[in-house]
């Protein structure tokens, strides 16, 4: 399993497993959720993704906390 952080963009994700973090689950990144990662933000800025029909950005050290796995499709 990768971290969020450093998989490819324009993919989509599904989140395996997540720090104890209240702030991920209210923002609806919980394990089994499927996330399209738009893109890093450069200089080691925060990963953008997209959940459902919401944008979000999630700093590097929390996205790197974050483990996914690549939705086949």
């Amino acid at each position: 399993m990768k971290n969020l952080y450093e998989v490819e963009d324009k993919k989509e994700y599904k989140i395996e497993e997540i720090p104890d973090s209240d702030l991920l689950a209210t923002i609806g990144v919980i394990p089994g959720s499927i996330i399209r990662k738009e893109y890093t933000y450069g200089f080691g800025g925060p990963a953008h993704i997209k959940l459902g029909t919401r944008n979000v950005a999630i700093g590097k050290e929390m996205a790197k906390t974050v483990k996914v796995s690549e939705v086949s499709k």
